[in-house]
């Protein structure tokens, strides 16, 4: 079972951030996953909330914020808020990359920075995986290219037409909440040839649980210490 860094290595060092993301390199995740939304002027970074507030503790919101009014307010923080091409930068090639988009906003923005660095050869289109909760996000992506693989998020137990989803867009994963995942669901996805990816999973006995049961990849806060 794979381990990816969530967020980087959150439990560690800010979320979302290059150094949260290189220290979860150094410690030998199997992926990393961390989130992504766009600026006023259609710039993707790499943030969870839609504000500034939880991390930063600082007014603003993202979406009313262009990237440099962003920087400008966060420039003086430990840990600013990177753009996506400074967290891919720190990823390079090493791992696997799950970009999980929090509005469709951040579709266009993202492509287009994913392909400028596919075409520069920094990274490739193979270790890239786009999830979303909103699903016509990932639907939209997937009118625009077939380059990358994509993810449907859920966090219970989903109904018919989430699987009918998964099969059109022909998905690579299926993610879901460890608090709703079952045999069931692993074995549904395995039949449809998709692997299950649970998120959040930081103790070890239930990353031991999840393993058992069939999951082909856990996001953990702390990847160090749930690994065997």
């Amino acid at each position: 079972m794979e381990i990816y860094g969530h967020r980087g290595a959150s439990g560690v060092v800010l979320e979302n951030t290059v150094a949260s993301i290189k220290k979860a390199i150094e410690l030998k995740v199997d992926g990393i996953e961390f989130d992504v939304r766009a600026t006023k002027d259609s710039k993707p970074v790499v943030i969870h909330d839609d504000t500034l507030e939880r991390t930063h503790k600082i007014k603003g919101k993202v979406a009313d914020l262009t990237l440099a009014e962003l920087q400008a307010l966060v420039k003086d923080t430990e840990f600013p808020v990177p753009k996506l091409s400074q967290i891919m930068t720190a990823i390079g090639k090493k791992v696997p990359a799950n970009l999980e988009l929090k509005e469709i906003e951040a579709v266009g923005p993202t492509l287009n920075v994913l392909n400028e660095m596919v075409e520069a050869k920094m990274i490739s289109p193979e270790q890239i995986l786009i999830t979303s909760f909103d699903h016509k996000a990932v639907a939209l992506f997937r009118e625009h290219t077939e380059k990358y693989k994509l993810g449907l998020l859920t966090g219970e137990i989903p109904e018919e037409a989430y699987w009918d989803l998964a099969k059109s867009l022909d998905v690579y994963s299926v993610n879901i909440s460890k608090k709703a995942v079952n045999e069931e669901f692993v074995k549904r996805a395995h039949k449809d040839g998709r692997k299950v990816m649970v998120y959040t999973v930081n103790e070890k006995p239930v990353a031991e649980k999840l393993e058992a049961m069939g999951v082909d990849a856990i996001f953990s806060d702390v990847p160090d210490k749930v690994r065997k």
